[in-house]
């Protein structure tokens, strides 16, 4: 246990899920892969939780360090059905 008053550190917060994060930020840099889908599929409550963000204000930018440019990620994104609206921007390593 990190002891707060000694090390000025704060223990890292456990949360069940996105949901518990999405509304406390301005801006929102979330991974691709195991996060929004698995490759096989969207995650729908990753999905909302992202939307309701936007909803609220905050900016999602999708990041990957897929080695492809960010329009074939969009057409891949929108292939295993994350909604639009999930996102305002992604960026890959292509």
């Amino acid at each position: 246990m990190v002891d707060e008053v000694k090390t000025g550190l704060v223990a890292p917060r456990r949360v069940s899920g996105l949901s518990e994060l999405a509304l406390e930020y301005d801006l929102i840099l979330c991974d691709i892969w195991g996060v929004v889908h698995n490759g096989l599929k969207a995650f729908p409550a990753a999905c909302e939780a992202l939307r309701l963000a936007r909803v609220n204000g905050a900016s999602v930018v999708l990041v990957s360090n897929a080695p492809r440019p960010n329009g074939f990620i969009a057409t891949m994104l929108d292939r295993l059905a994350v909604p639009a609206g999930t996102y305002d921007a992604i960026v890959t390593s292509g």
